[in-house]
């Protein structure tokens, strides 16, 4: 919490009552009843259910749909209720205590095996890594978001433009940029545009072997000195310090 939010909790008075979150409609809602069905005829699976979905008009994410199917699931070695047996389809005959096996997908698939993912602030670096360097537990997770096509293009995207700025290829960074600017995926199309507006920048940072690194490093080092005497200095201490450091 805030201290705002805190100090308003303190003066109240009395305990703040909570507004009622209202739900809103779904993107889902039409196609809850064939989830329904799928479920009955055992299919647990976000990844396959999404992609039937997606060929009966749905334009949701599969966030949407997992996060629907995610109370659904069955975990292992944990008692169900009389309501959860009735929800997910099970025999009134299994006893508490006993792992029900899922049904398996009356279609084929080729999801990878789930796995607990992270952040994706840190997913994020899977994908820029060079694979050679990923551990194990790194690797599965690779293989599992790559599933997505979107995330499946967006890797061999990431990769090939890493691979380019190392190497310094200049004919790789137009063809790069020509797939960038048509694949489909909103932010990358973007990075593309916004390169292409700086293209003659690009390609000389490509072609010349020059650097503004070392303009970035007087600029950071007049940041630091400034955020560290901030409302405790002067200008003329300010320009002291810079002076003589100088």
């Amino acid at each position: 919490m805030s201290r705002s939010t805190v100090r308003n909790y303190v003066y109240a008075g009395a305990f703040p009552e909570r507004a009622n979150i209202l739900r809103t409609k779904s993107l889902l809602d039409p196609y809850v009843p064939y989830l329904e069905q799928r479920l009955a005829q055992g299919c647990r699976k976000a990844n396959q259910l999404w992609e039937e979905l997606k060929a009966r008009g749905f334009t949701g994410s599969y966030k949407l749909v997992n996060r629907w199917l995610a109370p659904h699931r069955e975990k292992p070695g944990r008692k169900h209720s009389l309501r959860e047996k009735d929800l997910l389809g099970l025999a009134q005959e299994e006893e508490a205590g006993t792992t029900a096996q899922q049904p398996a997908c009356s279609q084929e698939s080729n999801e990878v095996e789930p796995v607990a993912l992270e952040a994706p602030r840190h997913l994020v670096w899977l994908l820029l890594k060079d694979p050679d360097t990923l551990d194990s537990e790194q690797q599965r997770s690779l293989a599992f978001i790559r599933q997505h096509p979107d995330v499946e293009m967006l890797y061999d995207l990431t990769q090939s433009f890493v691979n380019l700025m190392k190497k310094r290829n200049f004919e790789a960074f137009d063809l790069w940029l020509a797939r960038g600017e048509r694949c489909g995926i909103p932010d990358v199309e973007t990075l593309a545009q916004g390169l292409r507006n700086d293209y003659e920048a690009v390609k000389t940072s490509l072609v010349l072997p020059y650097s503004n690194g070392p303009v970035e490093g007087q600029i950071n080092r007049l940041k630091f000195v400034k955020r560290s005497m901030y409302g405790r200095g002067s200008f003329e201490l300010l320009r002291s310090r810079i002076l003589e450091a100088a």
